[in-house]
């Protein structure tokens, strides 16, 4: 019946090769080259939700979004829309997607009431940097790793302070923490 061919489609994700924006599902998988020609229809978009500084590298993020698709398997089994959201979103914020600066990185999840992988957008300590760093409200941010043998503590209360002394000798390799420190 009509009910249950409906039903089918949201529960089982399409994959598809060739698509357009308009006939795109909740459920579909694409390609990375489909993904690309999804990209260039909503470039518009994309380019109209940029802060100015950004508009002229819009193509940028669907260059890198295709990018990690084709270094991850299970990215490229995300849908469409879920990739295009976090195009979309990284595009809003100004963060690169991928390795190469690690700001943002679209990650895939299964969503169990779509019964597909679904992307979403997992923003890295370099991007939380980036955008600190735009904001009037922060004059500085440092982020460390503590590896095992430095000298590490912590004073909460009402003057909080952090010491780090990194270890001087030896071979700084099985990291124990991380920290932040905003002011």
């Amino acid at each position: 019946s009509q009910g249950e061919k409906t039903m089918s489609t949201q529960t089982t994700p399409v994959k598809t090769t060739a698509i357009s924006i308009a006939t795109l599902q909740t459920n579909t998988v694409v390609t990375p080259k489909s993904m690309r020609t999804l990209a260039d229809q909503i470039m518009p978009v994309i380019t109209k939700s940029l802060p100015a500084q950004y508009q002229k590298s819009a193509s940028r993020y669907a260059h890198a979004l295709v990018n990690e698709m084709m270094k991850s398997p299970q990215l490229a089994e995300a849908t469409a829309l879920s990739l295009m959201g976090c195009m979309m979103q990284a595009a809003t914020l100004g963060l690169e997607i991928g390795s190469a600066l690690g700001h943002a990185y679209p990650v895939p999840r299964w969503d169990s009431k779509l019964n597909a992988k679904v992307a979403s957008l997992q923003i890295g300590y370099k991007g939380f940097i980036a955008l600190a760093g735009r904001s009037d409200k922060v004059a500085s941010f440092d982020a460390h790793v503590v590896y095992e043998g430095d000298t590490f503590d912590i004073d909460l209360g009402s003057s909080p302070k952090v010491t780090h002394k990194p270890a001087m000798k030896g071979v700084r390799e099985n990291p124990i923490g991380y920290y932040a420190v905003l002011k």
